[in-house]
């Protein structure tokens, strides 16, 4: 309501402790509205496609990872495999995750993020080194069709 906004006005201290944004930033988000009002319906069923098929070839490693079908996947790992050396084994492939630490305090767990860009061969790749760096067998790579 208009009363709650006047409220928030006068007891924020937002625009005490804050700057404009930059005009750059300004620039960035008029682009990505546009990206998103002429293609965001594709970009997402891409990105929703990605992870799915990074879901299902994980399975196949008989591995899991939390996280839906959000684009942050973090794998669900055994105490034997530590997640630091697994992060290093990938970020020597050339493979970037995420290490970061459990809200749990169960220790620190690695995460990918997945983007509409990706191909399915590069998520094919990226499986292929985490098999390797966990010592099993790998499923053998599929065709790409997008």
């Amino acid at each position: 309501s208009h009363a709650a906004i006047e409220q928030f006005n006068q007891r924020s201290e937002t625009s005490v402790h804050c700057s404009p944004p930059s005009m750059a930033l300004v620039r960035a988000a008029e682009h990505a509205l546009t990206i998103n009002a002429t293609q965001g319906d594709e970009l997402r069923d891409q990105l929703a496609q990605r992870v799915r098929y990074f879901r299902t070839r994980l399975a196949e490693l008989a591995l899991s990872a939390e996280g839906g079908w959000f684009p942050v996947q973090t794998l669900r790992l055994e105490p034997v495999h530590t997640a630091g050396e697994v992060h290093a084994h990938l970020h020597d492939a050339g493979i970037e995750t995420v290490l970061q630490r459990d809200r749990n305090g169960s220790g620190p767990r690695v995460s990918f993020i997945l983007t509409a860009r990706q191909r399915r061969s590069e998520i094919d790749r990226a499986l292929a080194v985490l098999a390797q760096a966990l010592k099993v067998e790998a499923v053998p790579e599929k065709l790409e069709h997008g």
